[in-house]
């Protein structure tokens, strides 16, 4: 299951038009750091390269994810890890900025500057091994920043 937490902090606010916006903070949860690491896809034998997918538990679930053939084999160690692909639109400034476990989830912060460099990016996709384990993930965006003295993001 994944929660996706958007805007700074953790809350999820809307606008009228119902569209995701931020908070004016973005603090990392009390909580214990996360091991985690970025898992480099190997794909023999599979037809979908997602960079944006739910929570992967098994080997099962990452056949179905990628569109695997029976063949194909992830590597990953499932008693030990689970995977998640984490998507930023269009901002190559992106980047991880914590993994912290709290007593109700793992939160994953994404931090989020503003983009000013000119015509719009391609997104950043991570795909992310994390503890195996039953809390679910939660992602925090922290977005922030503006371009030639506009207010900060949103």
């Amino acid at each position: 299951m994944l929660l996706l937490m958007l805007g700074c902090g953790l809350t999820d606010e809307t606008d009228t038009e119902g569209e995701a916006t931020a908070t004016a903070t973005c603090e990392e949860p009390t909580g214990t750091a996360v091991s985690w690491s970025e898992w480099e896809p190997q794909l023999d034998g599979c037809l979908n390269f997602l960079t944006l997918y739910d929570v992967i538990e098994d080997e099962d679930g990452w056949k179905e994810a990628f569109a695997c053939d029976e063949t194909a084999a992830s590597g990953i160690d499932w008693t030990q890890w689970r995977l998640v692909g984490v998507e930023v639109s269009q901002n190559p400034n992106a980047s991880i900025r914590w993994f912290a476990e709290t007593d109700e989830a793992l939160d994953l912060g994404l931090d989020e500057p503003t983009y000013c460099e000119g015509a719009q990016p391609s997104d950043v996709n991570w795909h992310i091994l994390f503890p195996a384990g039953e809390k679910p993930l939660t992602q925090t965006h922290c977005r922030h920043g503006g371009c030639d003295g506009e207010e900060d993001y949103p």
